[in-house]
């Protein structure tokens, strides 16, 4: 199919790379005006997310120029005129596509070797070269391209969304209908989604080994991680459990604070200014502390399974009030990138 094409802008302006070349430290390959990269399911020892991050600089301009490096020649700059085209014969296990790329425009046959009669190809490429080849060229040369905005995104087509939804990572799925379930909340900590997950996303999300990997599936979701500038870890304290009202919750931040120290078998620890303790039941004053009116009013309750509430507190609370929840744990707040007011 790309045959008329090299015809059309002369065959030492179209070189065919592997994608191990692509890869490789000497590319005077960019300098060709069409890059074919053939077989693009063919990675050898790199794998496909490398592949993908190392061609973001080629496959669309910025950069207008592109630096060159060809074997016992000093290291060089070109314009970037440089079309890349890849083929390949996988749609699901070729390359790698995350769902909001904007780089790649996909077309792909599903016919078959057995779907042309057998002279067919050598009809075709027979009238290629009797006059095909001028033809396509005559085509392209007087084709309006008055209305085509190069800067805009390819379009999505079906075979885009089967490659990008091959390389989606099952947790992002299940993620995102334990956070429907949560109806989307602004903010969310891991021990909220543990409470709502299905039985095999639970046992991922407690694993210790995918820690790391829980934000980058969160942010496929929607959320990213916030950092506690007040507190050296940059961790928040996470008083929000699932409790019934059957324990003598009232949906409030004095109620959950009296309800972890009841949990603490010894005597409370000092309370910080702007808490006052009744015996072993700490309660709010009059006088708060400007994070702990932060805390208080934007704490709000959420209706879990079972009658129980969920404590959704604050993420501004100081490191001071830690002393006030000795059974807190700390952790991470994921809040959702849309609507986001901290």
């Amino acid at each position: 199919m790309l045959e008329p094409l090299k015809h059309a802008v002369g065959a030492w302006n179209f070189i065919e790379v592997s994608p191990q070349h692509m890869l490789g430290r000497f590319n005077g390959y960019l300098k060709a005006v069409v890059l074919r990269i053939n077989e693009a399911k063919d990675m050898g020892e790199f794998d496909r997310f490398k592949f993908y991050d190392h061609m973001k600089g080629y496959l669309a301009a910025p950069p207008d120029t592109l630096r060159v490096d060809e074997k016992n020649l000093r290291e060089h700059y070109i314009v970037n005129v440089c079309s890349v085209a890849m083929t390949t014969n996988y749609k699901t296990d070729g390359i790698y596509l995350p769902a909001d790329d904007r780089r790649h425009f996909v077309a792909w046959s599903e016919a078959k070797q057995k779907d042309f009669p057998d002279k067919y190809w050598n009809e075709l490429w027979q009238w290629y070269e009797r006059e095909g080849f001028g033809h396509v060229a005559a085509y392209l040369a007087g084709l309006d391209l008055s209305g085509f905005d190069p800067k805009a995104p390819p379009p999505k087509t079906p075979a885009f969304w089967a490659i990008a939804d091959a390389n989606r990572a099952p947790e992002d799925a299940e993620l995102a209908d334990v956070l429907d379930t949560l109806e989307q909340p602004g903010a969310v900590t891991l021990d909220m989604l543990i409470s709502r997950a299905p039985s095999g996303l639970e046992d991922w999300l407690r694993d210790r080994k995918n820690r790391r990997a829980i934000p980058h599936r969160l942010e496929q979701c929607g959320y990213v991680p916030v950092r506690n500038d007040a507190a050296e870890s940059g961790l928040f304290v996470i008083i929000a459990r699932a409790i019934t009202t059957a324990d003598g919750f009232d949906g409030t931040l004095t109620s959950e604070i009296s309800r972890s120290s009841h949990l603490e078998n010894k005597s409370p620890r000092p309370l910080p200014s702007g808490l006052a303790s009744t015996g072993r039941k700490p309660t709010l004053t009059a006088e708060r502390t400007p994070a702990l009116a932060r805390a208080q009013n934007s704490s709000a309750t959420r209706d879990a399974p079972g009658g129980a509430k969920v404590i959704v507190a604050s993420i501004a609370l100081a490191p001071r009030l830690t002393a006030a929840v000795p059974t807190g744990a700390f952790g991470l707040w994921f809040a959702r990138t849309i609507g986001l007011r901290w």
